[in-house]
């Protein structure tokens, strides 16, 4: 696990070192052509010191956006409270992480904070452009080449994997970048027949409890789920599909599937007339 940077000067946002903090930020993401289109909003500072530097041009927010996958990495400057950013779809996959900081844009003598902690007594900072005054919460998406909210593509947050348990019940792990299920090593071979023949009986059986699971985790678990990755995709999805909280899971689990039900049935008809000839 990488050890948390330290940082010579007092930082907002670290603990108590200097009191207000940058707001939790707004990110949303879409797909346009070949570009990953970034829209970052509800940007500010509460710290009155950092807010003026950025007024008068001495800092400014700066996100940083970082894929492990491709080793993209760039921070994007800006002073307002929103900003967009267009990056080539190529060069962005998988897990991708958008983190919010204050940095100095030019040189600061003697830094001294409005809120600075009293163990720092009487002492003041020597700060150089580009240092980082103030850190805020760190969001991700998923970039995948089929992103797109309004397609619902549910695949792209789950995962089903054989299990190292002999049988019973499959399981459902929200406690992972992918909502993930675990099926008993009994039952993986008809999940694969079903995968290949019977894929509406197989999102009926095993998808839709899952994913009803998975909303109701949102819904009531979000505080403890909130840095897994999937939860900002399923917000995505559902606010793309105009889906509400006072809908039952169940019910919204079978919107985003698009009537599994139906699909089974139909399915199932189809496979019986071809089994009987």
């Amino acid at each position: 696990m990488a050890k948390p940077v330290s940082y010579p000067h007092p930082v907002a946002g670290r603990g108590d070192e200097v009191t207000g903090e940058l707001a939790p930020f707004e990110l949303d993401v879409s797909k346009y052509g070949g570009d990953f289109i970034l829209k970052i909003s509800a940007v500010g500072i509460s710290n009155i010191t950092l807010d003026g530097f950025i007024r008068d041009g001495r800092a400014s927010f700066a996100a940083r956006v970082a894929c492990a996958q491709t080793y993209f990495r760039e921070s994007f400057v800006f002073a307002g409270n929103e900003h967009t950013i267009r990056i080539k779809a190529s060069r962005l996959s998988e897990r991708v992480e958008v983190s919010l900081r204050v940095c100095a844009r030019k040189k600061i003598e003697t830094y001294r904070p409005d809120g600075l902690h009293p163990d720092y007594g009487e002492a003041s900072f020597l700060i150089d452009q580009g240092d980082v005054l103030a850190e805020g919460i760190t969001k991700t998406f998923w970039a995948t080449s089929d992103f797109d909210p309004l397609a619902g593509p549910v695949s792209s947050i789950m995962r089903i994997r054989q299990g190292d348990f002999d049988d019973g019940p499959f399981r459902v792990i929200l406690e992972s970048d992918r909502i993930t299920i675990e099926m008993s090593k009994s039952d993986w071979k008809g999940y694969l027949f079903m995968r290949s023949q019977l894929p509406g009986v197989l999102h009926g059986a095993v998808v839709l409890p899952a994913l009803t699971e998975a909303i109701s985790g949102l819904r009531y678990r979000q505080d403890e789920l909130q840095n897994f990755l999937w939860v900002e995709r399923l917000k995505d999805i559902l606010n793309a599909k105009k889906c509400s909280e006072n809908d039952p899971a169940v019910v919204v689990a079978q919107r985003l599937l698009d009537g599994p039900f139906s699909r089974a049935s139909s399915g199932l008809m189809t496979f019986s007339n071809v089994e009987g000839g």
